[in-house]
């Protein structure tokens, strides 16, 4: 049967199920919800497969086949317009969550398969995949300007969809303030300006490629989760231009989750590894099993979840690790050090910036926000390939993650309130397991944030947890 036939059957069917019952609110978008369920779990997991193949065993694969399929799920407009239909008529909670979380993620995939979206995007993951071994490109160069085209035709999007913005879409997609995220910026902005960071504590020459899943390991086991005993299987990939350096594959939660990793001395590719890790061990604590609820799309779900992880370790577990030595949990974030923090700031707040304000100037926008918090902008100022990546196809990736930073310390705040601050290893997976991985996709971060801590979404304890720091020399 051809590929073409096999997507006829596929939507005639969902569209059967959606079109011939009676319209109830309780047996049309069921069955519509129930088909859709089926049809990505068995593509997403498909296009994973695919992926590790492709990675790990080389050779001809399906890769494209499938994606090519599920790009013409979400582009059907006939489902399209279903689901819309549907979300207005349902008063039952969880399958109306189920018609939310369907929504927002077909309209987030229909506006990236645009086909001048796609064609510029395609044009521009050439030139990256092309210049692999660059070490970076300066920001006033013209792909600056070819990636002002994909923010232009993302934002002409939301607006047809009824948003102001792109941005305005990508929070409410998350369930996500946009007051939460301007009083984050605002926070950090202010305590950022005329201060002075202590050099980052750990250099590239201590983290050598071939030391950092073992230390990974035991830094996983010290808080309480033995990687040995769950089903997360890693795989090295011969050297590759993948961005990041370690990638999760969800194949089946909870039971097969993969990782591909392409390593490299230094923080970096450790810090990519420890994310890819922690969103591993979120995906075997789930107790969900419906396939939306636990799906790993849209990423902010699991994003918060695998980020706690970083506030349960410091330096001394860190580089104790790097020896293999077990060290002390601790109460800082490691990825949160020195130039790492402005440079986050920086980049989550050009984001912002770049899809609410018009378009163009993108060096002026950028040299404005590294003024403002006293990080003056050098000539010839480069953004990596990984950045470049980010903010081509993944928009609004860094200030996601500071969304995620700053509800993990709130969410750590309050386990160390309930606790103590001098928690025992093992401790941690225990509170996680209870009171912050089981919900998933089923309810929202800020949901699950008021139910566990009693408090609304606060900056305040993420800015407590970041290093002392001293005025800046005059």
């Amino acid at each position: 049967m051809s590929k073409a036939v096999i997507y006829v059957v596929i939507v005639a069917a969902l569209l059967s199920l959606s079109c011939t019952q009676e319209r109830t609110s309780e047996v049309t978008p069921r069955a519509l919800v129930n088909g859709l369920e089926n049809e990505l779990e068995r593509l997403d997991r498909a296009c994973r497969l695919e992926m590790w193949k492709r990675f790990v065993h080389g050779g001809i694969d399906s890769l494209e086949y499938y994606r090519m399929l599920r790009g013409d799920l979400f582009m059907n407009d006939s489902l399209w317009s279903e689901i819309k239909t549907s979300r207005l008529s349902v008063d039952d909670e969880r399958l109306a969550r189920k018609l939310d979380l369907l929504y927002w993620r077909f309209l987030l995939e229909r506006i990236e398969r645009q086909p001048s979206l796609r064609r510029l995007t395609d044009s521009l993951r050439a030139i990256l995949d092309s210049d692999s071994r660059r070490a970076g490109y300066r920001i006033n160069e013209g792909i600056f300007e070819a990636m002002a085209g994909a923010v232009r035709y993302r934002n002409q999007a939301a607006r047809e969809s009824g948003f102001n913005s792109y941005y305005t879409l990508h929070m409410q997609a998350l369930a996500l303030e946009t007051a939460w995220a301007d009083d984050l910026l605002a926070a950090l902005e202010r305590r950022l300006i005329g201060q002075q960071f202590a050099p980052t504590a750990f250099p590239d020459s201590l983290m050598a490629a071939d030391r950092q899943l073992a230390a990974v390991k035991s830094i996983f086991r010290n808080i309480g989760f033995d990687l040995a005993r769950l089903p997360i299987y890693p795989a090295a990939v011969e050297k590759t231009s993948m961005v990041p350096a370690a990638r999760t594959l969800v194949i089946h939660c909870p039971d097969d989750v993969r990782i591909l990793h392409d390593l490299q001395d230094g923080s970096g590719s450790f810090k990519a590894l420890f994310e890819a890790v922690g969103k591993a061990v979120y995906f075997t604590q789930t107790a969900e099993d419906d396939y939306l609820f636990v799906a790993p799309t849209p990423d902010f779900w699991w994003l918060v979840g695998s980020t706690i992880f970083g506030g349960l370790i410091d330096d001394s577990s860190v580089s104790g690790a790097f020896t293999l030595v077990s060290g002390p949990i601790g109460r800082d974030l490691t990825a949160m050090e020195s130039e790492t923090i402005r440079s986050k700031f920086v980049m989550a707040a050009f984001e912002k910036i770049i899809y609410t304000e018009p378009y163009g100037g993108f060096r002026d926008k950028y040299d404005k926000i590294s003024g403002a918090i006293g990080r003056p902008a050098e000539s010839g100022e480069r953004l990596s390939r990984s950045e470049m990546y980010h903010l081509v196809f993944d928009p609004l990736y860094y200030l996601d993650h500071l969304m995620a930073e700053a509800m993990a310390a709130q969410l750590l705040a309050f386990y160390q309130r309930q606790f103590g601050p001098d928690f025992e290893p093992g401790d941690p997976a225990a509170f996680l397991a209870a009171d912050v991985f089981p919900s998933n996709n089923r309810y929202d971060r800020g949901q699950v944030l008021l139910t566990v801590t009693g408090e609304n979404f606060t900056p305040d304890y993420f800015i407590a947890r970041l290093p002392v720091s001293s005025p800046s020399p005059e």
